[in-house]
């Protein structure tokens, strides 16, 4: 028994000494004071039911997360006062030239890499990711992640706010502000995602410099109650998928949303379904229901159809249902009618009197004013004598809605869904945020409510060969290297002989 004790002892101080963890779930404390290097080990080694607490400040270096948590015990990190949040900074050069500890060749394609599982992020503000140039670097890259939960963060000013492909994916109360690079060689996005599946939901997406708010690759992805508003170039997108699985059939969801056109520079359509990569038999199927879209007056069809081709386009669809729709002047625009690759439809949405192109939809409702209760001041619930009020169809493709975005960053209770558009004019209640009924923590009030490869593995791309770009006016990689664990192999090789763990996953 002794010598038993005493072995255990000589391997716990070797642990000591080699800056080793056994297996067992912790608090784990970061701050600014800590030299970098000790703050990106601790991040990274957290492990299954670990909880990462990271102090207000500024943090100037990458991070990259591949280790594996469960459903029951997540890998958790967090701000430990979401009303000072810590914030990741990169401004100043590009993102591959900061510190880190993955040296893979796509080591700057983003602040955070995540290419483990179950990892729970909030209260991070990610700012200033970018390679300087072709615009393929970003805030936050999944590589390849399963079940990342995102909530309550700020991706503001990178080349792509999020971007890449996971499993399972959950976006919540985040803001996504002016991410795009200006000027850049491809296309770059508030929300540029390659494949995978994932929801978002009571987000503010918005002003983005470069192209889109939404370039969905996505094979499933829904968006719901969300303030989705002004875009440089047109709103959405779906693309063929780039990032393996990929399937021949892709799903996009918008339910709830509030979609405000402002004046981007692309008049052509508000979302494009669109076969970029000239991938054989895509099916594309956009479903919108109960959302309320704010045009401009121009000429911009609320969905373009290019089915140019039919043996890469099988089918584009799209079902319009419950959908207040503003000031558009038409609502679909095909670009191959006579072909029989496409389908429209849908029923019971408000339109503008005059909207054209509206072929495939049923029982609209026509008006000059939908009757928004304070439309100045960015309050789109119905008033009293509306036109929306009790008029949505009983039944929808998708699921109809239950919440309604509300305030900044928050959403409430839906009180039923008999009203066209994102809002019922019977829900009373207090809003909900990130944190239960806390409004919101830091991050400024809301007024109005690729080319290339990186040295990677051979065969996996984000972009495919190349971005694509946009719809009327083309524009337009992801390597999974495995970052090496530095360090301590005599030590490593005991602790495995032992049935002991190392902190590196």
């Amino acid at each position: 028994m002794r010598l038993r004790h005493r072995g255990l002892g000589l391997v716990l101080i070797l642990g000591m000494l080699l800056g080793i963890r056994f297996s067992r779930a912790e608090v784990i404390r970061v701050s600014p004071e800590d030299a970098d290097q000790e703050s990106w080990r601790k991040i990274e080694g957290a492990q299954a039911g670990d909880e990462v607490v990271v102090a207000p400040g500024t943090y100037r270096f990458r991070v990259y997360l591949e280790c594996e948590g469960t459903e029951s015990q997540p890998i958790v990190i967090r701000a430990e006062d979401p009303h000072d949040r810590p914030v990741w900074d990169l401004a100043g050069d590009v993102c591959g030239n900061w510190p880190g500890s993955y040296g893979g060749g796509d080591a700057y394609r983003a602040i955070w890499q995540v290419t483990g599982s179950y990892y729970l992020i909030s209260g991070i503000v990610f700012r200033n990711g970018s390679d300087g140039g072709t615009g393929d670097s970003g805030g936050l890259r999944m590589k390849f992640s399963d079940h990342l939960t995102l909530r309550d963060c700020l991706l503001q000013y990178n080349d792509n706010g999020l971007q890449g492909a996971g499993t399972s994916t959950l976006v919540e109360f985040c803001d996504f502000d002016s991410n795009g690079l200006p000027g850049s060689a491809d296309a770059s996005h508030n929300l540029y995602i390659h494949g995978g599946d994932l929801v978002v939901r009571y987000c503010f997406i918005h002003d983005a410099r470069r192209a889109q708010n939404m370039h969905m690759r996505a094979n499933r992805a829904v968006f719901e109650y969300n303030w989705i508003a002004r875009s440089s170039s047109y709103m959405g997108d779906m693309m063929p998928c780039t990032m393996e699985p990929c399937d021949a059939d892709q799903y996009l969801v918008l339910r709830g949303n509030v979609i405000e056109r402002g004046t981007p520079a692309n008049d052509g359509q508000v979302f494009a379904l669109y076969n970029d990569q000239g991938a054989s038999g895509k099916r594309f199927h956009l479903s919108m229901i109960a959302n309320t879209i704010l045009g401009n007056g121009d000429n911009a069809a609320l969905v373009h159809i290019c089915n140019d081709d039919p043996v890469l386009n099988e089918l584009q669809e799209a079902v319009l249902e419950n959908n207040a729709i503003v000031d558009l002047r038409r609502i679909f625009r095909v670009d191959e009618p006579g072909l029989s690759n496409w389908q429209t439809g849908g029923t019971r949405n408000w339109l503008s009197q005059g909207t054209a192109d509206t072929g495939g939809l049923e029982g609209s409702v026509l008006g000059a004013d939908p009757g928004f209760a304070d439309p100045a001041g960015g309050d789109y619930r119905p008033a009293s004598g509306s036109a929306l009020i009790q008029a949505a169809a009983g039944s929808t493709r998708a699921d109809p809605p239950d919440r309604e975005y509300c305030a900044h960053l928050q959403y409430r209770w839906r009180a039923g869904a008999a009203d066209i558009g994102a809002f019922e004019s019977t829900t009373v209640g207090d809003p909900i945020g990130a944190y239960g009924d806390d409004p919101e923590p830091d991050g400024g009030t809301q007024t109005d409510g690729g080319a290339g490869t990186d040295g990677g593995d051979a065969g996996i791309s984000d972009a495919g060969t190349g971005d694509g770009g946009e719809v009327d006016g083309g524009e337009g990689g992801c390597g999974c290297a495995s970052g090496g664990a530095a360090g301590a192999p005599i030590g490593v090789g005991l602790l495995v002989l032992l049935g002991l763990r190392w902190w590196r996953c």
